[in-house]
C-alpha cells in the first residue's frame, strides 16, 4: 500500500497528536486500519476509537510507563511518537488455536450474512486469519459474493460424511476472497446440502471440522440458517459465543425470546449430561437496519429486546445498532475489487461512517481474544 497517495492522514495525525509521516507509519504497520476506496478518496472511518483502542491496549502493557496525569494530547503523543510501537504491542502474537463464534436467528433476511462477511472482512483488515464457514444450505455467502461453486465446498464434506462417517481433507474445499485491503477464507456451501446435517447423528461433526482447522486461523465465523435446527446446533456446539442478529421490527424482536429459550434448553442439557465444554451463550446482538426516522416503533422494539436479552445475560453495551444508511452491494463485481463492508457508491459515502458499529465490535471480539490468549 503506498501510503504517499492516502488522503485523510491529516485528520489521523491530529487525532493522535503527531506528525503525518508518524500517522502514514501507523497505517503502514496496519496499527490504525482503513478502508480504502478505489480511486482519489480514502477513508478512514474507523480512525477514532481504534485509536483510543491502540491507546487503551498500551496502557495495559506493563513494558510502558506513562505519566498517568498527562493530558490527552501529551498522552497520546507519548504514545505514537515516544515509544517504538508495533502491531504485536496492541494485537499480541495471535498465538494459540481460532477463536470460533456464530451469527443466528430463528428468523431470516435479518442481516446474518451480511454481518458474517462484514465481520470477516473488518478482522481481516486488523491483520487476522479469517475462515467463514457456510452452514446454511441457502448459499446465502455465495450469492452475495457473487460466488459460483464449481470445485469442493463444505457440501462435500457433509454428503462424504454422511456416507462414509469420515471427514474429507477440509483443506481442499476452501475457497480465497481478496480484496485491495482484506483477504478471507470462506468454506461455502450449496443446495446438495439441504436436510443434509439433519442426517447427521454426531453433534460434533462441525466442531469437528472447525478442529481441522483452528490452527490455520485467528477466526472461524459460522453463518447459521434461520432456525433451531441441526445444523444451528452444531455450529452451537463449535462455537465460543453467539451473535444474535435481528432486525428492530416487531416479529424479529418477539422471535428473539424463542431462540433464547432454545440455547438455554441446549445448555441445560448440556450440564445434564455432564457437556460442560458443549455450552454456549449469547455475547452480543446486532440490530441492522436501524432507522432514527421510525422512532416511535424501533425505540420500542429496541427496549423489549434490551429487556428481553438482559433477563440472559446480554447487556445493552453489547448491543450494535447498525443504520439503515449502511448500504451492501449484491456481489463483489459491484466494488471492482474493494473491501466488501460498504457500497462504495459516491452517493452512500456517509455509510462509511455509519457502519463503524460493525468495526467496534470487530475490535471487542478481537479483544476478547487476546484477552483470552494471554
Amino acid at each position: 500500500m503506498n501510503s504517499d497517495v492516502l488522503s485523510g492522514v491529516e485528520k489521523i495525525s491530529r487525532y493522535c497528536c503527531v506528525s503525518k509521516a508518524k500517522a502514514r507509519e501507523l497505517i503502514d504497520k496496519k496499527i490504525i486500519p482503513c478502508i480504502i476506496k478505489e480511486g482519489a478518496t480514502n477513508r478512514y472511518a474507523t480512525y477514532t476509537f481504534v485509536v483510543d483502542y491502540v491507546k487503551n491496549r498500551i496502557l495495559e502493557n506493563k513494558a510502558f510507563s506513562f505519566d498517568e496525569n498527562a493530558s490527552k494530547n501529551t498522552l497520546m503523543n507519548q504514545i505514537f511518537t515516544k515509544y517504538p510501537l508495533e502491531r504485536r504491542d496492541v494485537f499480541g502474537d495471535n498465538n494459540g488455536v481460532a477463536t470460533v463464534f456464530a451469527n443466528c436467528n430463528l428468523k431470516g433476511g435479518v442481516g446474518k450474512t451480511t454481518t458474517s462477511i462484514t465481520l470477516a472482512s473488518a478482522l481481516s483488515i486488523m491483520g487476522a486469519r479469517v475462515l467463514l464457514i457456510e452452514t446454511d444450505p441457502q448459499s446465502n455467502i455465495s450469492i452475495y459474493m457473487g460466488e459460483i461453486v464449481s470445485g469442493k465446498c463444505f457440501s462435500d464434506v457433509v454428503l462424504e460424511f454422511i456416507k462414509t462417517d469420515k471427514i474429507i481433507d477440509v483443506k481442499e474445499c476452501i475457497s480465497t476472497f481478496e480484496f485491495s485491503n482484506s483477504k478471507f477464507d470462506a468454506l461455502l456451501s450449496d443446495d446438495r446440502m439441504l436436510g443434509k446435517i439433519e442426517k447427521i447423528n454426531d453433534n460434533s461433526f462441525v466442531r469437528n471440522v472447525v478442529y481441522r482447522l483452528r490452527n490455520d486461523y485467528d477466526f472461524i465465523i459460522i453463518d447459521t440458517p434461520p432456525s433451531l435446527q441441526a445444523s444451528l446446533q452444531q455450529s452451537y456446539i463449535a462455537s465460543e459465543f453467539l451473535n444474535l442478529i435481528t432486525l428492530p421490527e416487531n416479529l424479529s424482536v418477539s422471535g428473539v425470546r424463542n431462540l433464547l429459550s432454545g440455547i438455554e434448553e441446549l445448555n441445560e442439557e448440556n450440564i445434564n449430561n455432564g457437556k460442560m465444554e458443549d455450552l454456549c451463550s449469547i455475547e452480543h446482538a446486532v440490530v441492522t437496519s436501524f432507522d432514527g426516522r421510525m422512532l416511535n416503533d424501533q425505540i420500542e422494539n429496541l427496549l423489549i429486546l434490551e429487556k428481553t436479552l438482559s433477563e440472559y445475560g446480554v447487556e445493552p453495551e453489547s448491543i450494535y445498532k447498525i443504520k439503515k444508511s449502511v448500504v451492501y452491494p449484491e456481489s463483489t463485481s459491484r466494488i471492482k475489487g474493494g473491501c466488501p463492508i460498504y457500497d462504495m457508491n459516491e452517493q452512500y459515502m456517509k455509510a462509511v461512517e455509519d457502519g463503524d458499529k460493525y468495526f467496534e465490535l470487530a475490535l471487542k471480539i478481537y479483544d476478547r481474544r487476546i484477552s483470552n490468549v494471554k
